[in-house]
């Protein structure tokens, strides 16, 4: 992978892990080098449980998929300075618009209530530094890291934060 590309796939996966861990979710693994279906290169995060396939999904749940998806895109958009150049292109879209089918939620309401909420949880710099440390952890190791080892570098780091869970 060329490397402002891995550098960006990096905060992008940084931002998923941290605030999802933040949020309450656990992960099984990341992995920075994996293929995607038509064999360009990729990344992704693997949690050890998804979206219950309860319907309607409880909102409490909704918004904390919602803003675990979207803050991937806010992380790369931030620190690595990269945007994408169609919004409705970035690879996370689609799992946000089902989520908020999945609670019966307004897509665009939803989409923009855990944006916010992403951006604000952000700001906070003990998050900041978490995402840094995760990204480079995951440019220096690359290929695929333990979610263990993450979510112990996340929470020394960024340890509970006051109303973190209030993406809900």
């Amino acid at each position: 992978m060329e490397q402002n590309k891995k550098r960006g796939e990096a905060y992008h996966e940084a931002g998923h892990v941290v605030i999802g861990v933040l949020v309450g979710k656990h992960v099984e693994f990341v992995n920075l080098d994996a293929k995607q279906e038509d064999g360009t290169p990729g990344a992704f995060v693997r949690w050890t449980a998804g979206v219950p396939p309860t319907i309607p999904l409880p909102i409490a749940d909704a918004f904390r998929e919602g803003v675990t998806l979207v803050a991937g895109y806010e992380a790369q958009d931030h620190f690595a300075r990269e945007t994408f150049e169609n919004q409705s292109d970035w690879s996370d879209r689609a799992d946000v618009t089902n989520t908020a089918r999945k609670a019966g939620l307004d897509e665009k309401s939803f989409d923009n209530r855990c944006r916010k909420r992403a951006k604000e949880m952000l700001k906070e710099p003990k998050v900041r530094m978490a995402i840094e440390l995760v990204a480079q952890k995951l440019m220096v190791e690359g290929g695929m890291i333990d979610g263990a080892i993450l979510e112990k570098l996340v929470t020394s780091v960024a340890g509970p934060l006051r109303s973190i869970n209030e993406a809900v």
